[in-house]
């Protein structure tokens, strides 16, 4: 029996990282991918913010509805009671356009 992570790259850093990213976003997401809503502070070094860039360009190549907010000067969360108000109101506007209701 094979095991079940010897299919698996492993990558840590650098562009290897985001070469295997972008080929993931590659052969995951089609047409028939649900809506995404990605929230991202730009200076977010946890979770690249440039990957979020290719997430969002492959997902409008597909033809998959998709909202991309940047939070400015902003890193990991740890948002302020101004910047959280201003994204739940984003958040239920992408919801309403994909029709999602309250």
């Amino acid at each position: 029996m094979a095991d079940a992570y010897s299919g698996l790259t492993i990558v840590k850093t650098g562009d290897d990282q985001a070469k295997a990213f972008e080929g993931a976003f590659d052969t995951y997401i089609t047409a028939a991918s649900p809506p995404v809503m990605t929230i991202h502070g730009d200076l977010d070094t946890a979770a690249p913010y440039a990957q979020a860039g290719i997430l969002h360009d492959k997902l409008n190549a597909a033809g998959v509805k998709n909202k991309f907010l940047t939070i400015p000067g902003k890193k990991h969360g740890n948002f302020d009671p101004g910047e959280r108000t201003a994204i739940f109101k984003d958040i239920w506007k992408f919801l309403k356009e994909i029709g999602v209701e309250q």
